[in-house]
């Protein structure tokens, strides 16, 4: 069983279906299902996406907990918002589909990203 699919919790949406590849957006690393941030509950793998993203950037340090563990939680907040102020966007610490922060990391990282089916909860959690 998944990690996470035996009871509900705060950071885990309901619906994160864990059949990451037929979802849309589900394999591209920039194509988000939802909003992401750190004070609302979202999919796994937007949520892995992220914190891969960012840990590429150098704004988390993927080391620190084992790598991406796809957890929107409060660890989240200070790195959007880094990167955010970094890269001259709206500090709100919130990432939307197809929205400026998300477009920016695709235009900084899409080139090692791009070509690479993102991996799934399931996948990340073995």
């Amino acid at each position: 069983m998944p990690f996470g699919a035996d009871k509900p919790h705060s950071w885990l949406r309901e619906d994160d279906d864990f059949d990451h590849y037929n979802t849309p957006g589900g394999s591209d690393w920039f194509s988000l299902t939802d909003d992401v941030r750190f004070d609302k509950p979202t999919t796994r793998h937007d949520a892995f996406k992220v914190e891969s993203l960012l840990g590429y950037g150098g704004y988390m340090d993927m080391e620190k907990p084992g790598g991406p563990m796809g957890l929107a939680t409060g660890r989240l907040e200070k790195p959007i918002k880094e990167f955010q102020a970094k890269n001259g966007l709206k500090v709100d610490g919130l990432l939307k589909p197809g929205g400026p922060t998300i477009t920016k990391m695709k235009e900084l990282y899409g080139g090692v990203f791009g070509g690479t089916p993102a991996p799934t909860p399931a996948m990340v959690d073995a």
